[in-house]
């Protein structure tokens, strides 16, 4: 079986607004008796976690509600997303696959189901799309 990708039909890079991210925690902490906390690097590296929304008609919802259920396994497998970001491109350099147009590939695998909130139109008016912010939590593979 082979790893998925992010659907196309989906936006391809994350709004500035709402992006999230945290440094891997490499290190243990243990409590003393007394005095501060031994700490000490456990690993060279671990996931990344990143927060993103989106915003995304109905029509590519429903794409995405099917990609995490069906696809990622309601998030139990990983996937690859090529993302279109500057700010990636400098924290992920070995990641680079396209230097010119600043896209990296990343591994990710969903850490919470996504969460929509409808901003606009929506399914009371059949022939309006609505559009809906997404939030999405993932962590960067190693």
């Amino acid at each position: 079986m082979s790893i998925p990708t992010w659907p196309s039909v989906l936006p391809q890079d994350f709004q500035i607004d709402g992006y999230n991210e945290t440094l891997p925690d490499v290190t243990i902490r243990t409590k003393m008796d007394a005095g501060p906390a031994k700490v000490r690097r456990r690993f060279t590296t671990n996931v990344r976690p990143i927060k993103c929304k989106l915003k995304v008609t109905d029509t590519q919802y429903v794409a995405l509600a099917s990609f995490y259920q069906n696809d990622c396994a309601g998030g139990a497998l990983s996937f690859i997303w090529a993302i279109k970001d500057p700010v990636l491109v400098a924290l992920f350099p070995a990641l680079i696959t396209d230097v010119v147009n600043g896209i990296v590939t990343l591994t990710l695998r969903f850490t919470a189901p996504p969460i929509r909130s409808v901003l606009t139109g929506g399914d009371a008016v059949p022939a309006q799309s609505g559009v809906s912010g997404v939030d999405l939590q993932f962590e960067v593979m190693p």
